[in-house]
């Protein structure tokens, strides 16, 4: 069990736009352009969800079987939002 609970960073904004989103980190002013699962997973980086909560979320928002590998998919996200800066990792 996972119990990370990814925080978004202070100074972060998102936009919609279309179906891509993107995170302006207005500290450093670096633009990422993320997709609709990276934007859900991106809504639920609050402090409060651990990964193992968003996976639960994952799943029943896009109507996925227990075979598929969304843990994975999921920890990747979040890592790569860590390496880009616009979240952090807390184990609570």
């Amino acid at each position: 069990m996972d119990l990370r609970k990814p925080l978004r960073k202070e100074g972060i904004l998102s936009r919609q736009l279309g179906e891509e989103s993107i995170l302006y980190d207005s500290k450093n002013g670096n633009v990422h352009v993320i997709n609709s699962v990276a934007e859900f997973v991106w809504n639920m980086c609050d402090g409060s969800h651990s990964v193992t909560d968003m996976e639960q979320r994952v799943r029943e928002a896009y109507q996925s079987s227990g075979e598929a590998s969304i843990l994975d998919d999921l920890k990747t996200i979040i890592q790569d939002f860590a390496n880009l800066g616009v979240v952090t990792l807390e184990e609570r």
